[in-house]
């Protein structure tokens, strides 16, 4: 065999095939299909942390709102979105008895439970 020195390699007439180009031209159509198909995977995922992100913003939002008419009222009963009343419970510990109002707001489909 040959030993192959860059003289010799500009020299020799061997060249590439058509068949090694198509396969290179294929690899290459493989490889910009998955990085493709990953970026467009990113793209959607961030796109659904975005709904979902702007979707408990506004639901933080409308419980701040509810919190915010009751301490306005003074109560939790008269708000008309909320009109079970708040239940109680009492939780006892080494340090004495304590406390909570437990009160139910509700958004859409989200429920949420403020203990005070």
């Amino acid at each position: 065999m040959k030993k192959r020195t860059p003289f010799n390699f500009i020299r020799d007439n061997k060249g590439e095939t058509l068949v090694e180009i198509m396969v290179a031209f294929i690899v290459l159509m493989i490889v910009i299909a998955a990085f493709t198909g990953a970026v467009n995977g990113a793209s959607a995922a961030a796109n659904n942390s975005k709904d979902i992100r702007q979707r408990s913003d506004n639901d933080y939002a409308a419980l701040h709102d509810l919190l915010n008419d009751e301490n306005l009222h003074h109560s939790a009963g008269s708000n008309s979105k909320n009109p079970s009343a708040p239940k109680t419970f009492t939780i006892s510990g080494t340090d004495g008895d304590i406390t909570l109002n437990a009160y139910q707001y509700e958004s859409g489909e989200t429920v949420y439970w403020v203990f005070r």
